[in-house]
């Protein structure tokens, strides 16, 4: 999923996510921002973790 964000404005990680309430662990969240930032490092991520 994070080689999909190459040339995105931004992209949006909502966890857990909705409507299948899976959870994703916080280490799977940082490796996925941190493959974002190396694939499209101009691409903003903003990250919804209000109920975790």
């Amino acid at each position: 999923m994070a080689d999909a964000a190459r040339g995105a404005g931004m992209v949006f990680f909502c966890n857990p996510n909705n409507p299948t309430g899976t959870v994703h662990p916080a280490d799977a969240v940082e490796d996925f921002v941190r493959r974002v930032k190396r694939t499209s490092p101009d691409t903003a991520i903003l990250i919804d973790e209000a109920y975790v």
